[in-house]
Formats: structure tokens, C-alpha cells, sequence
């Protein structure tokens, strides 16, 4: 399982705002899972989690400040995240692409091969032009 976009700030952040990443980290990260195809949930309930994190705080819970500036940072970090996943997924849609065009273009010149190869047979089997009349007088 990859780690989470948030981990590492929140690892950095929290316990300087007086919070144990480990306790409080998961409120967080949680509020934005990320599921198999890449997409976060809405981030409604920021404001409720930045006031558990303020409340919980014993070092910051008077500098409103802080916590202003903490949600800012998580909504900022959660647009980039949204962003970059968006431009992968474009990317990983036009690698299918040409991948899946390389496939058709290399069947097709197969095709051709395989079809002008049969002609030659064809023409190799066909009676030459003398052998074409002695077989049309036979008939």
C-alpha cells in the first residue's frame, strides 16, 4: 500500500503543533482516503477535524492562526494531489492509446504480408499462359 499524499507533512506538522502524528494523523488521511482508482472524497469535514486537532492541542490551541493556516496547507496539498493523479491518469489513457494503435497498425501490416503472400501462391498455382490454352482446348 502506497503512503498516504498527506503522511509525511502531517508527520512533520502535528507533533509541532503539540499532536501525535500516529493518535491524530489517521483523522486526517482519513478525511481524504484514496480509493483504488485514485479519488478522494469531499473535504467537508476539514473544518470539523481542525477543530478536534485545535481543542486536542497542548502547545497551539489559542492560535487560530495556526490552525487557519494547517487547513489551508492540507486543502492546497489536496489539490495538487488531485491535480497530478488527474495528468496521470490523461497520461496512463494515451500510453493505452498508443499502445493500442502500435497493436492495430502492427495486426494490419501482418494482414498484408499474409495477403500477399497468398496471392503469390495463387499466381504460382494458376497454369502459365501456355498451359492456360492446352487446357482451355481440352475443354
Amino acid at each position: 500500500m502506497t503512503e498516504h499524499y498527506l503522511a509525511s507533512y502531517l508527520e512533520e506538522t502535528l507533533p509541532s503543533l503539540g499532536l501525535d502524528y500516529e493518535t491524530y494523523g489517521p483523522y486526517v488521511t482519513g478525511l481524504f482516503p484514496i480509493d483504488e482508482d485514485g479519488a478522494d472524497a469531499d473535504d467537508e469535514g476539514i473544518d470539523d477535524i481542525v477543530q478536534l486537532l485545535q481543542s486536542s492541542s497542548e502547545t497551539h490551541a489559542d492560535d487560530d492562526e495556526v490552525w487557519q493556516s494547517l487547513q489551508k496547507e492540507i486543502l492546497k496539498r489536496k489539490k495538487e494531489y488531485d491535480y497530478l493523479e488527474t495528468r496521470r491518469k490523461e497520461d496512463d489513457a494515451i500510453s493505452g492509446k498508443k499502445i493500442a494503435l502500435e497493436k492495430a497498425r502492427q495486426a494490419l501490416e501482418s494482414a498484408k504480408i499474409e495477403n500477399t503472400q497468398n496471392l503469390e501462391k495463387k499466381q504460382r498455382a494458376a497454369p502459365s499462359g501456355d498451359d492456360a490454352k492446352r487446357i482451355a482446348a481440352l475443354v
